[in-house]
């Protein structure tokens, strides 16, 4: 049975505590919390807005809002529990209260003292007065637009010129034409009264920008409209309320739905259009992965800080990006400001407290979603006002921490290890797109090849390359200083930064200085003045040069000058051939010169040397090509250098020649154990032949973040198909890289016996290249099969290798298992390191197409085979360059026992 009387009595305990009002938790706000914000007095329903400026909800049960004191109508009072939000809105109704004509409004607590007030004169029928932004200003004039429990219009000062500026626009468009405004400063500007016009005097009416506009701090307002702007070409003008211009910008023809536009945001205009609007949004584009890095933080102080690094060359938008600590716990992300670009190169710090633990943590940079990593690091206990840093900005990270941060500018000091006395080492530095490398023996006999800089008139290279120098060798001097050749990536700018700064500004010291013979400095030639005064544009003799830069003319005008007593005495040429004129103490120490001035290379007709003159031809040969080659033994240690020299025939985009210097440099290194592949890994340098010959056990690129597509896929392919790849940097996004090691620093060769070597901690053993050739590498070369007249036919074999190799009983035949007999090579027949041999034949080789196959001894194993098809007449079949790939048709240029075209 239900008992009645227990639930009546339920229910009576259930409405006496819902009849007991509800006791709010907020407080009454205090002088300035809550004002008077706008308000409507001249309507049928009048009304009152009230805005509270804190961040904590307020409780205005038993104010008033009042008309004059002591007169007028009697307050009204806002009733009991009303509560107005952090932030947040109160309005209050009513009518017949505030004069047309003119009053005071007042805002009162409960003892009826003044909170806030205002008074006005007059007022237009439902427009509003109101503050600007909310709880700023009175504005002076009133809104036809009132906003009601909303935020008011305004937010700012008007912009000034430069404040605001055009920034992107879209002018043909099948659906709607807009521009978008980009807000350069720091701070909330107001927009009210200001237009969106095409060419002055004309066009269309100036589109008017809608009152209560606020354009905040480094955002963007985007203006739509139709008709306004040609698709032939017009003007886009920003003007203020007087219909001044305030920023403006022209284009010649606008393409469908695409758009002109700055880049970065308020930057520069683009030279073409994109397909791609950003409507609203940073022209400049995000991060990726390792593009922006943590290149300095400091973990352990009142005032924490984290700095970015921009690895890039284009101008990055961090905004909305984070810098947190360990995922998944520790301190909540610290978000990066709206507006937040980071230029190339440049930095970026933001400041928190309390996020990093000092007995060690994680830093991370995150993306907006804060799901992708771009960037991490760690660290096991952090020194009171230390950082950890990179060095060089963007490079690897420092084993120690600096008692010397360098917030927000670039890091010094190298974190290089010492060298160590009876080691032996290669260093090739990590200077991002460029070269700079450092060979230590034993004895401290010491060889630098190349300081980068990348810009003319930068000496940041030098700074650091001698930082390097003193860091690892203990000291200010180098035995011997090379210039590869004369790019500014290489050598830097005479006057500025590079192998000068080194000398000149920096204080390193040299025996000797071997260069490459470009030219030489003859005062007044090509009539300039004879005033003991190089002019670079007139007075130099060219001797071996194709592409004449400011680089090669500026250095030569410093090396040659006997004026300058710092370099003069010890510049001198660099010999070919020689093994002394570098030359190490060290037993089993070896430095041959292998090349320069690239010669024996020609050109692509096959017989113009490359050597000479060349600087006024329609299309000379790159300064790649006279590159310094240098073969660096220690023990059984063969290294291979050649600064930039190419690998193939073919003409550049601007205009100069790349040409096969490989075709030569391969004979004369032969196999190497380790090969710094040339020009960075062009695709137009490192042939496959080039690594067939050298067959290195590991090679080492040295490139940046850059826009040549260095290294190329073709490079790392083939290196990786010979042994391992060392690279200093991740460099371009083009190229898988997947196999190969991204150092992300120095690659560091050492040894102290000259036969067992490691790279960056990974073991080696050199391998003794006079066993390692035989029969086996010989190859096919160039095959006559269908001579004029009573000429004969003949076969040319090709010795890619560094050796002699005898191949007496070798067999020569054509198709297998018929065509004709079999050609044994005579007795005591031997091709000669980077030679050739050639076998005449009578009626061999069918004119229709035919086999050539070259068989060891044994009459079966086949060494080398090329399948030709029909054969004009008096031309051959032939590899490109010698013992490279067969080239896919005849040549009439035949070169029987002699370098293939």
């Amino acid at each position: 049975m239900i008992n009645r009387r227990l639930t009546s009595i339920a229910v009576l305990i259930a409405i006496l505590f819902l009849s007991i009002p509800a006791v709010s938790a907020a407080n009454p706000p205090g002088a300035g919390d809550v004002l008077i914000n706008e308000y409507v007095a001249n309507s049928s329903l009048e009304w009152v807005e009230l805005y509270n400026t804190t961040g904590t909800d307020l409780d205005l049960s038993g104010h008033y809002i009042d008309d004059i004191a002591s007169g007028g109508g009697a307050p009204k009072a806002i009733p009991s529990n009303t509560i107005i939000p952090a932030g947040g809105y109160y309005v209050m109704e009513f009518s017949s209260f505030l004069n047309n004509g003119g009053d005071n409004v007042r805002f009162l607590d409960p003892a009826q003292t003044a909170l806030d007030s205002t008074s006005y004169s007059s007022s237009t029928a439902d427009y509003s007065w109101y503050r600007s932004p909310d709880g700023g200003s009175w504005s002076p004039t009133e809104s036809s637009s009132p906003t009601k429990g909303a935020a008011n219009p305004g937010g700012g000062n008007p912009p000034g010129p430069g404040d605001v500026l055009i920034n992107e626009y879209v002018a043909n468009s099948s659906v709607t034409e807009w521009v978008e405004l980009y807000n350069t400063t720091g701070s909330d500007l107001d927009l009210d009264g200001h237009y969106i016009d095409d060419v002055a005097g004309g066009g269309g009416a100036p589109q008017a920008i809608p009152p209560g506009t606020v354009i905040p701090a480094g955002g963007f307002y985007v203006m739509e409209f139709t008709n306004l702007l040609n698709n032939g070409g017009d003007d886009v003008r920003f003007l203020d309320p007087s219909q001044a211009v305030l920023d403006s910008t022209s284009y010649g023809s606008a393409t469908g739905e695409h758009s002109w536009f700055r880049t970065p945001d308020g930057g520069t205009w683009s030279g073409e259009e994109t397909d791609t609007p950003t409507k609203g949004s940073s022209n400049t584009p995000p991060p990726g992965v390792g593009e922006v890095v943590i290149n300095e933080y400091v973990a352990n102080s009142a005032t924490e800080w984290v700095e970015l690094y921009n690895n890039t060359t284009t101008a990055l938008d961090i905004s909305g990006h984070y810098i947190d600590d360990i995922a998944a716990g520790g301190g909540a992300p610290k978000p990066i400001p709206a507006g937040t670009v980071i230029g190339p190169g440049g930095f970026y710090v933001l400041e928190f407290s309390s996020l990093l633990n000092n007995g060690g943590d994680d830093v991370r940079f995150i993306d907006p979603s804060q799901t992708t990593v771009l960037d991490s690091t760690s660290y096991g206990s952090a020194t009171a006002e230390y950082s950890y840093y990179r060095f060089p900005d963007g490079g690897t990270w420092s084993g120690v921490e600096s008692d010397t941060p360098t917030k927000g500018s670039p890091n010094v000091g190298t974190g290089d290890t010492p060298w160590t006395p009876g080691t032996f080492e290669v260093r090739i530095f990590d200077v991002e797109q460029g070269d700079s490398q450092l060979i230590i023996f034993p004895s401290g006999y010491s060889i630098l090849i190349d300081v980068r800089e990348a810009n003319w008139n930068s000496g940041a290279g030098a700074a650091l390359i001698a930082q390097k120098i003193r860091a690892i060798t203990g000291g200010s001097h180098v035995n011997v200083g090379i210039l590869s050749h004369h790019h500014l990536d290489h050598i830097g700018y005479a006057g500025y930064g590079g192998i000068w700064g080194l000398i000149e500004t920096e204080g390193i010291t040299f025996d000797k200085i071997v260069d490459r013979d470009a030219g030489v400095w003859v005062d007044g030639l090509n009539g300039g003045a004879v005033d003991g005064l190089c002019d670079p544009d007139l007075e130099i003799e060219w001797h071996n040069a194709g592409t004449s830069s400011g680089t090669s003319r500026n250095w030569i005008c410093y090396a040659t000058n006997p004026a300058n007593s710092n370099i003069y005495p010890i510049h001198e040429l660099a010999q070919l051939g020689s093994t002394t004129q570098i030359d190490p103490p060290d037993t089993g120490a070896l430095v041959e010169i292998v090349q320069v001035d690239g010669d024996g290379v020609t050109l692509v007709d096959g017989i113009t040397p490359i050597q000479g003159d060349h600087t006024g031809d329609a299309t000379p040969p790159s300064e790649n090509d006279y590159s310094i080659g240098l073969k660096i033994r220690y023990g059984l240690i063969d290294y291979a250098t050649a600064g930039d020299s190419d690998g193939e025939y073919a003409t550049s985009q601007f205009g100069y020649t790349y040409n096969n210097v490989e075709a030569v440099l391969a004979g004369r290194f032969g196999q190497v154990d380790v090969l710094r592949a040339n020009h960075h890994g062009s695709n137009h340098s490192t042939s496959q032949a080039y690594v067939d010959t050298l067959n290195p056990d590991a090679s080492a690129i040295s490139c940046g973040s850059n826009t040549f597509g260095h290294p190329s896929q073709r490079v790392v392919d083939a290196l990786t198909g010979t042994g391992d790849v060392y690279l200093t940097n991740y460099c371009t996004t083009a190229t898988d890289y997947t196999g190969t090691v991204i150092v992300d620093g120095d690659i560091i060769l050492q040894s102290s016996d000259g036969v067992n070597y490691t790279i960056n901690g990974n073991a080696y053993v050199a391998s003794d290249p006079a066993s390692a050739y035989g029969m086996d590498d010989i190859v096919i070369n160039e095959i006559m099969p269908n001579p004029n007249g009573s000429t004969p036919e003949w076969v040319e074999l090709y010795n890619p290798t560094p050796q002699d190799i005898e191949i007496s009983g070798m067999w020569l035949d054509d198709i297998a298992g018929g065509g004709a007999s079999p050609i044994q090579v005579p007795a005591s027949t031997t091709i000669t390191a980077g030679g050739y041999w050639t076998l005449d034949t009578s009626n061999v080789f069918n004119n229709g197409g035919d086999d050539a196959r070259l068989l060891l001894p044994d009459g079966s194993t086949v060494v080398d085979s090329y399948t030709f098809g029909s054969s004009a007449k008096n031309r051959s079949w032939y590899r490109t360059p010698d013992g490279g790939t067969w080239a896919g048709s005849m040549t009439t240029n035949t070169t029987k026992g002699a370098a293939n075209p």
